[in-house]
């Protein structure tokens, strides 16, 4: 049977790749929640949680920064009893109710506001950008530097997963906060974005990435602005492998014992394409990989060169541990994931 192998020592080793940035980091649990108590147990790592019921994969509130679309009286509640004392807020509403419930309290919170951010790319209008514009922010900010419930203050965005391009952080933010605002904040949380090594995409694009996150953290410490980052899928997707077996090879065309629907739905929506591990670059044969429904969309790799495979053989894919969550499409299992 397929299985996702999610090894530990890999998602430390992945955690420290980021020490050279000098960032606070902030694990979002969406990118794979079984992540979480490995990195809680192994690192200094803060964790971005978005809604009650995945409070339970953390055990010390004191790192959670809780980020809920739904924010209510009652959840805020439950959040504050546990201990949570940290938020992301996206809009005025949430915002509003946050403040007029914590008033009359004896504790005090961290908080950020999310901030939208322009963004170029060629899916620009595609997706809902999060966030308040940075008129209403900067206005917020200081307002909020007054409020006496309030300890440590920031301003969040957050850009799209496996972000190669939109990387002048320090320009948008010049253009964005006003430099008042600057000397009032704690920290900027710059999300998530780092890319991650699949065919279709390189991981050298890092290169000039890391740089440009110095020269922000550089600039903000004028400021005594601590950066955060959310890196979920670069800390998530090469800690994982998916093992699967070939049970049928029809001329070009290999179906595995598994289907994107139940294991890599990121093929369709990012879209992204999995590594295949040892596959050729070249004299080998080109063969289309197939999952096991009747879906034409169903497919992992339409061109991947192999080296004669054959119905049994093992077909793993690298680097799969990002966003692989299932759907019940053609009443599939859930994949089983080991931890090794």
């Amino acid at each position: 049977m397929a299985k996702f192998v999610l090894y530990k020592d890999r998602v430390v080793e992945q955690f420290n790749s980021l020490r050279e940035l000098d960032v606070d980091i902030a694990y979002i649990e969406k990118a794979n929640p079984l992540m979480v108590p490995i990195l809680e147990e192994n690192t200094r790592c803060e964790f971005n949680i978005d809604s009650l019921r995945n409070l339970k994969l953390v055990k010390d509130m004191s790192r959670v920064w809780y980020h809920s679309q739904l924010l209510s009286k009652e959840d805020l509640e439950i959040v504050l009893n546990l201990g949570i004392r940290k938020f992301v807020i996206e809009d005025l509403v949430d915002l509003n109710l946050l403040l007029n419930y914590v008033q009359d309290k004896d504790y005090q919170i961290d908080l950020m506001l999310r901030m939208k951010l322009k963004e170029n790319t060629i899916f620009t209008g595609r997706y809902f950008v999060f966030g308040m514009d940075s008129d209403i922010v900067n206005s917020k900010i200081k307002e909020l530097r007054e409020n006496k419930k309030i300890r440590k203050l920031g301003i969040h965005f957050h850009r799209k997963s496996q972000n190669v391009s939109e990387w002048s952080l320090k320009e948008e933010l010049k253009d964005s906060i006003e430099e008042e605002v600057l000397n009032l904040i704690d920290f900027i949380d710059i999300g998530g974005g780092l890319p991650t090594n699949y065919k279709n995409s390189r991981a050298e694009v890092l290169n000039t990435i890391f740089p440009k996150i110095k020269k922000l953290v550089e600039w903000l410490k004028q400021y005594n602005v601590r950066v955060m980052i959310e890196p979920g899928r670069y800390l998530s997707g090469p800690c994982v492998e998916l093992e699967a077996e070939i049970k049928k090879v029809s001329g070009r065309d290999i179906v595995i014992d598994c289907s994107v629907y139940n294991s890599c739905m990121d093929t369709l929506i990012a879209p992204i394409k999995l590594i295949v591990k040892n596959e050729l670059d070249k004299n080998g044969k080109s063969y289309v990989i197939k999952g096991c429904t009747p879906c034409s969309f169903d497919i992992f790799r339409y061109d991947v060169k192999l080296d004669n495979p054959r119905v049994g053989d093992k077909l793993v894919f690298i680097n799969a541990g990002a966003y692989n969550f299932y759907t019940d499409f053609c009443n599939l299992d859930k994949v089983e994931t080991i931890i090794v």
